[in-house]
């Protein structure tokens, strides 16, 4: 079966960005005979092949779509880092209110206790496998775990990608720590119990909204039995979080898992909702110009709990 790879359908619903009409500059990519320049809206990472978009700001200038001219796309771009420097460091703190006598009482207390920041470790572990045609299979690896709180499987398209993940489009996704399964029942990565459990696992049900690109990244359609779509948002910020809790009875209990220093067995489950050359993540294609290439085994980050102390 040959694949088709279409553009996604919501173009229409692009607004305009800095005077860039991007249902106008769409159509004109389109309608260039080189297929290959089809538009995906979405993250690449860096040092990783991408196209440059080129606008010229005098929105006047002949032969362009509100500055933009087909002509001067670069097909073969790859955007490099040379020289990487942290100037400013900010954070945004909720103050809930807290009234300014409140506050010169916390200075006063902290400046003979300990100050106590919560924070996360995380050490990360490349599983035994890469994924096959039918899914994960024997994709598993003896582990040490020590306090973990929560795991988060990544799935990477390329040894390169660090911070841009795509959803694999998997059914029977399940993860097996020793005699545990996380979560209870398989899951596709697509039906509404998986995102309302990523929420979960994520701290995203209360408190904190999740960003449209994440909501994206659980929903978005990315293929069928014969095609395979663009995205028409960025959705690479997909990753598979479990929370590593036992049942306390009366509740839940977050005490983590911890095997000091014996190795248990770790082992990730799942087969695509649709094989063959429509397998997204099995055959990784920037564009129908090139053969599909396979991605690498997946990560496996183990979230432990830990704390800094300061003092003012």
């Amino acid at each position: 079966m040959s694949m088709i790879k279409t553009v996604g359908k919501r173009r229409n619903y692009f607004k305009s960005s800095q005077g860039q009409n991007y249902d106008s500059i769409m159509k004109m990519i389109l309608a260039t005979p080189d297929s290959c320049f089809e538009y995906a809206k979405k993250f690449t990472q860096i040092n990783c092949p991408s196209r440059q978009f080129v606008f010229n700001y005098d929105l006047t200038a002949e032969g362009t779509v509100d500055g933009f001219n087909y002509e001067t796309i670069i097909p073969e771009f790859t955007p490099t880092v040379t020289f990487c420097q942290t100037k400013d460091c900010k954070i945004s703190i909720a103050g809930y209110n807290v009234s300014s006598q409140c506050l010169t009482n916390l200075v006063e207390y902290f400046s003979s206790h300990p100050f106590v920041v919560p924070s996360q470790r995380i050490e990360t572990k490349r599983l035994g496998s890469a994924p096959t045609p039918s899914g994960f299979q024997q994709c598993h690896d003896n582990l040490c775990f020590n306090h973990v709180m929560s795991t988060v499987t990544p799935f990477q398209k390329d040894t390169r990608h660090w911070t841009t993940f795509d959803n694999p489009q998997y059914k029977e996704l399940q993860l097996y720590i020793g005699d545990r399964r996380f979560p209870e029942k398989p899951l596709n990565t697509t039906d509404a119990t998986f995102f309302q459990m990523m929420f979960n696992a994520s701290d995203l049900d209360s408190l904190f909204p999740a960003t449209e690109e994440y909501e994206e990244s659980l929903t978005s359609v990315k293929n069928n039995a014969s095609e395979v779509f663009f995205p028409t948002t960025d959705d690479t910020s997909f990753m598979f979080t479990t929370q590593c809790e036992r049942s306390g009875g009366t509740g839940i209990c977050f005490d983590g898992i911890h095997t000091g220093n014996t190795p248990v067995s770790v082992e990730l489950r799942g087969t695509p909702i649709y094989s063959g050359e429509t397998d997204t993540n099995y055959n990784v294609r920037d564009d129908l110009t090139q053969n599909a290439r396979h991605p690498p085994a997946p990560l496996f980050n183990m979230v432990q709990q830990s704390f800094w102390i300061f003092s003012l």
